[in-house]
């Protein structure tokens, strides 16, 4: 089910209040969640094909589209002036550059190809010679990271479906499931309790494999004492979950009970750090700070944002010194610990930023007192 088309004529309306001053006079959309966020249209592109380029000035808003789209985006995007394309896209930019009058267009590095860039600038010269085009970065997501009250209800709703596969899957934990075994649970569980799909393929390691943040599950078997990491996430009406918990078949040895004791206190550490105004790196420090005074390894962000996408801004790592937490951002915790050929932990929860602090998300308890 797409969001209602509603939200996206707010999103747009945000946007081009921010476009006021800026330095350009037309924004080009190239990204599929940026433009069903601004539009309401909700197509998905394939890797070498768009369903759909967006232009935004301030006081107007085109889509372009092939035939194939044409009746959707007359449906889930109306306000949008609609140029349909049907055979050589290059040719059908100019139209649009003169319905929107662009002299300085700006569109988005991170998803828009050097191919792409090449012909609209061609086309629009052709259009205005003297005109410009310019990269830019995070123009749409820096907007799109401080949610709505839908934003957030959708979030919430994808993760009781990813609690409730947590819980569930923790319940079959044996001697014997390979890593392999415990995501194929995950996949399952999450369709059996409602998904869309899931965000990402299950994150899960056993034992020693756990020094791998990202491991790739494969034939390693739990054994007695073992501990085990889920990181999984579902999509549900389009917005995301990601969660993470470190679970234990039998008892674990006295050194996994100290890794997973400081991972667990990291965690604590990192939820009570967030709270709006703070940089973002000043969000990752504290947890990060306690892990290395424990004698323990730790290199990645602290957290992230949760969106349309698994990973949105903010990234809450040391290098983000320069922009800052706002109420209403939704970002995961979950610092952890890392040790090579004897295992790990972490620990993963999601908040929303308040002016005092935040609010989790997720109510998954299933953490252990060693």
């Amino acid at each position: 089910m797409a969001p209602d088309p509603t939200i996206a004529s707010t999103n747009l309306e945000r946007f081009q209040r921010f476009m006021k001053d800026q330095p350009f006079d037309t924004f080009v959309v190239t990204d599929q969640w940026n433009r069903g966020w601004l539009s309401g249209f909700w197509a998905e592109d394939e890797i070498d094909e768009r369903s759909g380029y967006l232009f935004i000035s301030k006081d107007k808003a085109a889509i372009m589209t092939d035939f194939r789209y044409e009746e959707r985006v007359q449906e889930e995007a109306p306000e949008f002036e609609m140029f349909v394309w049907e055979k050589i896209l290059q040719e059908h930019f100019p139209r649009v550059w003169e319905y929107m009058d662009s002299k300085v267009v700006a569109f988005d590095k991170q998803y828009t190809t050097f191919l792409e860039y090449e012909q609209m600038l061609a086309t629009l010269q052709i259009f205005r010679p003297w005109s410009v085009m310019f990269p830019n970065k995070d123009y749409v997501e820096k907007l799109r990271c401080i949610r709505s009250q839908d934003d957030i209800d959708k979030v919430r709703h994808a993760i009781r479906i990813t609690e409730d596969v947590i819980r569930k899957v923790n319940m079959l934990l044996k001697p014997g499931l390979t890593e392999k075994d415990i995501a194929h649970l995950c996949n399952h569980w999450h369709k059996e309790y409602g998904a869309d799909s899931i965000a990402f393929p299950p994150l899960v390691a056993i034992g020693e494999n756990i020094s791998k943040p990202h491991n790739l599950p494969g034939d390693r078997k739990i054994k007695e004492g073992d501990p085990i990491l889920i990181d999984i996430g579902c999509k549900k009406d389009w917005y995301c979950s990601d969660l993470t918990r470190t679970l234990f078949v039998g008892e674990p040895s006295d050194q996994i009970k100290e890794i997973y004791r400081v991972a667990k206190r990291a965690w604590e550490i990192a939820l009570g750090s967030i709270k709006a105004g703070i940089s973002w790196s000043d969000a990752d420090t504290p947890s990060r700070e306690f892990i290395h005074e424990a004698g323990y390894d730790y290199r990645h962000a602290m957290g992230h944002g949760v969106g349309l996408k698994v990973h949105e801004l903010p990234m809450l790592n040391p290098s983000r010194t320069e922009d800052y937490l706002k109420e209403n951002m939704i970002v995961t915790c979950e610092p952890g610990v890392y040790v090579p050929d004897v295992g790990g932990a972490r620990l993963e929860s999601v908040v929303v930023v308040t002016k005092d602090g935040c609010d989790r998300l997720d109510q998954l308890d299933l953490t252990y007192d060693f």
